[in-house]
C-alpha cells in the first residue's frame, strides 16, 4: 500500500470516530429533551374507572337536522342535549 492510501485510511477512521462521538452526544441530547417533557402516570390499577362505552337505549324524539336528533328515554323523558348521528348506533331489541 502507498503512503497516500494509508493516510486517507487513517483520516477515514478518524472521521468515523468523530461521527460516532457526535451521534452519541446527539442521542443523549434527544433523550434528555424527551425525558424533561414526558409525563409520568402515577396511578395504580384501582384508580382507573371502567364504564360502559355507550348509553341508552333511547328513542328518537325529533329529527333536528340531516344528522342531528333529539332523543328521549324509554320512560318518555327528553334527553337534555341533541346528538349527532355519528354517535348513535342502532339498538336491536
Amino acid at each position: 500500500m502507498s503512503n497516500g492510501f494509508r493516510l486517507k485510511l487513517d483520516l477515514l477512521e478518524e472521521k468515523i470516530v468523530v461521527a460516532v462521538d457526535k451521534m452519541t452526544r446527539y442521542k443523549g441530547k434527544v433523550a434528555a429533551y424527551y425525558n424533561r417533557r414526558v409525563l409520568t402516570c402515577n396511578r395504580s390499577w384501582k384508580d382507573w374507572k371502567a364504564r360502559a362505552s355507550w348509553e341508552g337505549p333511547y328513542i328518537i324524539r325529533r329529527v333536528v337536522g340531516p344528522v342531528t336528533y333529539e332523543l328521549e328515554t324509554l320512560e318518555g323523558r327528553q334527553v337534555s342535549r341533541s346528538r349527532n348521528a355519528c354517535h348513535l348506533r342502532k339498538y336491536y331489541v
